[in-house]
């Protein structure tokens, strides 16, 4: 029998309760049955020495740091193109917010950000059976991973955050989908 093919996507291994929640998911596959891969944004963090030697770490791709990377560096770097994506969203964010009065939060910010820098993103390499999107990057899951079932996975607090937020409606409708589509898969779990 072939092994399922799973994706799990996460920024880091930083000590927090979600990166915990990882680590505990990815101690109960049973990889007889499970080829697990893990894409991190940056290897570190307090948790990276823990990940199971069975779970194959896909390399850290310097396209994907540019999130964390200040602007400036990457105007004046040989990443110039993230830098004008980055600089983009914060103008289309504040003409946004100027013309609809609404407050800049992070989670408006973020989905600006994607927006401009996700179609600058190679593909994930591979085919998977399910990719998880664990807490964050729908765009990059949507958009630049070859899976046949794609799940958003976010915590109860994250979920009750994003359903108070009037600008969800109308913000990229990626994230609605993965929201959606996670509020429905939760009563399978």
């Amino acid at each position: 029998m072939q092994k399922k093919k799973i994706l799990i996507m996460m920024r880091s291994m930083d000590i927090g309760g979600v990166e915990r929640s990882l680590l505990g998911l990815l101690n109960t596959f049973d990889y007889r049955h499970y080829e697990v891969s893990l894409m991190l944004l940056h290897h570190q963090g307090q948790f990276f020495k823990d990940i199971p030697k069975e779970v194959n770490l896909l390399p850290e791709s310097s396209s994907y740091s540019v999130y964390d990377v200040p602007i400036k560096s990457l105007i004046f770097s040989k990443r110039i193109i993230y830098g004008v994506a980055r600089i983009l969203s914060k103008i289309e964010l504040s003409l946004y917010c100027m013309l609809m009065r609404k407050k800049k939060d992070v989670w408006i910010k973020q989905q600006y950000t994607h927006k401009y820098l996700t179609p600058l993103m190679p593909n994930i390499e591979g085919k998977y059976d399910l990719a998880i999107n664990y807490l964050g990057f729908s765009d990059i899951l949507i958009n630049k991973v070859h899976a046949a079932v794609k799940v958003g996975w976010y915590t109860q607090i994250m979920i009750k955050l994003l359903l108070m937020k009037k600008w969800i409606l109308i913000c990229t409708p990626n994230l609605m989908l993965s929201l959606i589509f996670l509020m429905d898969a939760k009563v399978c779990f």
